[in-house]
């Protein structure tokens, strides 16, 4: 077995994230008039491959998409995701109201020290809430836009192994995540 140099971290990136199942080939040409290096690209979440937008032979540039998953699940998950951060939104908002209340009565002699304290503690828990829902909405947006396959650099593509209705495991494992070639 071959150690990874640490200037490469795509190979070391797939040993603990071992994502696979889609990949497209391409070849680069090389600075300083080395030889072509031949890279695997694959998706880096679930789902079931729907389209596959090049074939062999194909000149791509960098951003264009080669393949798309089945997003639609994604989509809904992202919908729920917005709607609780709406909903944790309200309830920080409310709960911040809630304590600048009793803090006010407070400060009038109206309440006590508990109630105010009490109001503070549901502040913070609604805060908590609201920075958790906001990361669940961001991850949803990261897996929907994964599921567009995109070439992150000019070249040529080499092969497609991949085919529409593919199931996408990103646990599978795979041993390289790119492969190249440096001449030696």
């Amino acid at each position: 077995m071959t150690r990874t140099r640490l200037n490469n971290p795509i190979p070391v990136l797939g040993r603990f994230f071992p994502f696979m199942v889609i990949a497209l080939f391409l070849v680069f040409g090389n600075v300083g008039g080395a030889e072509a290096a031949e890279r695997k690209l694959a998706f880096a979440v679930r789902g079931v491959v729907v389209e596959i937008l090049v074939k062999p032979g194909d000149t791509v540039s960098a951003g264009q998409p080669l393949a798309r998953l089945d997003d639609s699940m994604m989509k809904v998950h992202l919908g729920v995701m917005e709607a609780k951060a709406k909903a944790a939104e309200l309830a920080a908002t409310l709960a911040e109201k809630s304590l600048q209340r009793e803090q006010e009565l407070f400060d009038a002699i109206s309440t006590t020290s508990a109630k105010v304290e009490a109001a503070e503690l549901a502040a913070a828990e609604a805060a908590a809430n609201l920075a958790q829902a906001i990361g669940r909405k961001k991850a949803a947006q990261m897996r929907l836009d994964r599921a567009t396959l995109k070439v992150p650099f000019a070249g040529t593509v080499m092969s497609v192994p991949g085919f529409p209705g593919q199931v996408i495991n990103p646990d599978a494992a795979m041993d390289a995540v790119v492969v190249l070639n440096d001449g030696q």
